[in-house]
């Protein structure tokens, strides 16, 4: 006789499937987790049952990670709006960033691009982010309009390594770790303020 395993069941199984256990430990030097960022589109194709529940739950799909600059291409444009429809409005996770001169040459290239201005586009979402773009102006310009016209309503851990950065950081009153690459006394006290933790 088959046995049918709940739907509650599926999804916390599920769910342990698609976090790397520990991507905590790791943070804030947090780089793309190619098992997260693969896993729901694995469980989504193993039968229809399995993707009907994957693709109708929207907390599968919140794992915004993305390989080294060098490796984005058009098909992460399509992943990206394929995780954009399956998300709806949950919190997501994010992951862009390099470490070498070649990942921020091909950071300029128009997937990877664009990519970036997406993610950036979804920032009234963000919960977990890790943004690495030191060596793209336009990174950094991209990131000065959402710092100086909006707020961070979900964000509990910022990340973030940049050339440049503004004086000034919208409101998160979630933030509770924060690690910033820049000269810390130039970052607006009332943000400061909202993180106990100590940056690094």
């Amino acid at each position: 006789m088959a046995v049918s395993i709940p739907d509650d069941i599926m999804l916390l199984i599920f769910s342990r499937l698609v976090r790397s256990e520990d991507a905590e430990d790791e943070w804030p030097a947090m780089m793309y987790d190619r098992h997260a960022a693969q896993a729901p589109f694995t469980l989504a194709a193993v039968c229809q049952r399995w993707r009907e529940l994957a693709s109708t739950t929207s907390t599968l799909w919140t794992y915004f990670g993305f390989p080294p600059a060098e490796m984005v291409d058009e098909r992460f444009l399509l992943r990206l709006e394929l995780l954009k429809r399956r998300a709806g409005a949950a919190p997501i996770d994010v992951v862009f960033g390099w470490q070498s001169q070649a990942d921020a040459r091909a950071c300029r290239r128009e997937p990877s691009r664009l990519v970036f201005e997406e993610i950036v586009g979804m920032h009234v979402q963000w919960k977990t982010v890790v943004l690495h773009v030191e060596e793209s102006v336009q990174s950094c310009r991209t990131m000065d309009r959402v710092f100086q016209s909006s707020q961070w309503p979900l964000l509990e851990s910022l990340s973030l390594s940049m050339n440049g950065i503004t004086t000034e950081l919208p409101v998160a009153p979630l933030l509770h770790r924060l690690w910033l690459s820049c000269d810390f006394s130039t970052v607006n006290k009332s943000f400061i303020e909202v993180a106990p933790c100590s940056p690094c």
